[in-house]
């Protein structure tokens, strides 16, 4: 009888074992990857598609933005001259300060008012929800994103008249939302950009940033509630001057409405804020709205 021979077991080389589960952990890895940018993806491509088809802010042959005042003397001046012009109350266009209200309403009726920083990527809808923490997960349009939106606290007017209004907005590495707020530590970037604008649908208002600074979230910076000139509303802009990194050339009194941009601090302590606390120094009223005088290019 033959006997039987008994065939070894091929061993599995060790090196193809690594190999695949390298491959393994590095595909893992990758996915982990595309899964977190996913949300960034779908949120930058949702802004520019409501900025671009809600929103036409340079409405000139040279790209000049339309109401975009830098200084007091060009505001005076083009006020004197909105008053002495005979004033147009009839079919004034719903998107006269270059935002389509009416369309952006149909969208998502929380969207109270635009906020946009030029050259920046701070330029979306401001929102208001019924929950204070709605719109820090959920975009503009009103679905859910974790990179969320610009929003002000529920008990905010709808028309943002209040003395005091609190903007917030996530501190993004990619530089979305806020994510750029805290470059304004450098006052060389202040100098670029030291205005800031919100829309609404009966005015444009210009502010001007005066002064930036770190602080904890239950910080006197947040208070609200107060009336534009008040003793306690004074007493709180000398106490946000204070806390300001560097002096500038605003300096509010009480008498003027303040915007505050609150976002998270680069440091990641969890209760940890960046502030950028902002002045209104001109506002456009609708009514005043005078449509610009086509040229020759654009009548052709």
């Amino acid at each position: 009888m033959e006997s039987l021979k008994v065939r070894e077991k091929k061993k599995f080389p060790v090196f193809t074992l690594f190999f695949l589960i390298l491959l393994c952990a590095a595909g893992f890895m990758f996915y982990m990857a595309f899964k977190e940018q996913v949300p960034y993806w779908i949120s930058d491509y949702k802004s520019k598609q409501v900025q671009e088809g809600y929103t036409d802010f340079a409405d000139s042959a040279d790209g000049t933005l339309p109401y975009d005042f830098t200084d007091r003397k060009t505001a005076a001046k083009a006020s004197d001259k909105k008053k002495s012009s005979e004033k147009k109350s009839q079919n004034i266009p719903q998107d006269w300060n270059g935002v389509d209200w009416n369309g952006l309403k149909k969208m998502n009726p929380d969207i109270i008012g635009w906020i946009r920083i030029p050259d920046l990527a701070v330029n979306y809808a401001v929102l208001k929800g019924t929950a204070d923490n709605y719109y820090l997960y959920h975009h503009m349009d009103g679905s859910y994103n974790i990179l969320g939106s610009i929003f002000a606290e529920k008990g905010t007017s709808e028309d943002l008249d209040d003395a005091h209004i609190i903007l917030y907005g996530h501190n993004m590495a990619s530089g979305q939302m806020f994510g750029q707020l805290s470059n304004y530590t450098d006052t060389g970037f202040w100098k670029k950009h030291s205005y800031m604008y919100i829309y609404t649908p009966e005015e444009t208002r210009t502010y001007a940033i005066y002064d930036v600074y770190n602080c904890l979230d239950n910080d006197r910076t947040y208070t609200i509630g107060f009336t534009i000139g008040s003793k306690d509303f004074r007493k709180w802009v000398k106490y946000s001057i204070k806390k300001g990194y560097y002096s500038t050339e605003f300096k509010p009194t009480g008498d003027e409405q303040i915007i505050t941009l609150s976002t998270c601090a680069d440091s990641g302590v969890i209760n940890n804020r960046f502030i950028a606390n902002c002045m209104l120094i001109d506002t456009q009223l609708k009514e005043d709205y005078v449509a610009p005088t086509p040229t020759a290019k654009q009548e052709k």
